[in-house]
């Protein structure tokens, strides 16, 4: 079980350094980009863990991956 949280904890770090790479760089030519890739990773990852993990910690997981998308949508609308 471990083993499955750290996974899916670096997964969820990811999009995080995406958003601070993509505040670092040219806003106008990458931020569409950078959400799509976001979003792309967000899907990926929930497709995966869902495949590993047991019905409860999925419903969890969905939860966090919505918020993930609600806040990179928040931060390319600013």
């Amino acid at each position: 079980m471990s083993d499955q949280f750290e996974t899916s904890d670096t997964a969820s770090i990811i999009p995080v350094l995406t958003i601070r790479r993509w505040k670092l760089g040219k806003r106008e030519r990458w931020g569409k980009g950078m959400m799509m890739v976001v979003i792309v990773v967000a899907a990926v990852v929930a497709v995966a863990v869902a495949a590993v993990v047991p019905q409860e910690v999925v419903v969890v997981v969905v939860v966090v991956v919505v918020v993930v998308v609600v806040v990179v949508v928040v931060v390319v609308v600013k």
